[in-house]
């Protein structure tokens, strides 16, 4: 178990964990591990780790994360090698929440999605949400072929549908 130290406004596909603690936990730096909340209703999500010393029993992740797993700062969560094997997706689906495109038309919310991917190799969870750094925000709402991977230059990366509406869940999550 570590404890979130506090959020950052880093990279929303990372995770900082201690050199000790990524020895512990058998990962190298740029391996992907699983985040896993402890809240009543479980959430996951797939992460690069990163070393940062001072850290031995706490990480730092973004908002983004944080927010996907359910947890703040101060919380408890699990960070493990996956038990399964992540592989590269072939498609992916996004779409932006409403409250968030403002004035951007179709091309710019695309474009918006496509830089966010474009050559980071980011590993991603179907249903997490992440923020571009225009302030539009995405929530991933197929991934194929499984509910974990990692977003590659061969991933067929989508945007066409209406934008989402937040439910109340997702507006108090959010704040």
């Amino acid at each position: 178990m570590f404890t979130v130290a506090e959020e950052t406004h880093f990279d929303s596909s990372c995770v900082m964990l201690s050199p000790e603690s990524m020895e512990d936990l058998e990962v190298f730096r740029g391996d992907t591990v699983l985040l896993s909340s402890l809240a009543p209703e479980p959430k996951t999500a797939l992460c690069i780790a990163l070393s940062e010393e001072g850290l031995r029993d706490s990480i730092k992740t973004s908002v983004d994360a944080l927010r996907n797993l359910g947890v703040q700062a101060g919380d408890s969560i699990s960070v493990a090698r996956p038990d399964f094997e992540v592989c590269y997706s072939t498609d992916i689906h996004v779409l932006p929440f409403q409250d968030t495109i403002g004035e951007n038309d179709n091309t710019t919310v695309t474009q918006a999605a496509m830089t966010f991917f474009h050559e980071a190799y980011r590993p991603v969870t179907k249903g997490n949400c992440f923020v571009v750094h225009s302030g539009i925000e995405f929530k991933i709402v197929s991934l194929q072929p499984e509910a974990f991977g990692i977003v590659g230059p061969q991933t067929k990366i989508s945007t066409t549908g209406d934008p989402l509406l937040r439910d109340s869940f997702a507006k108090s999550a959010r704040k």
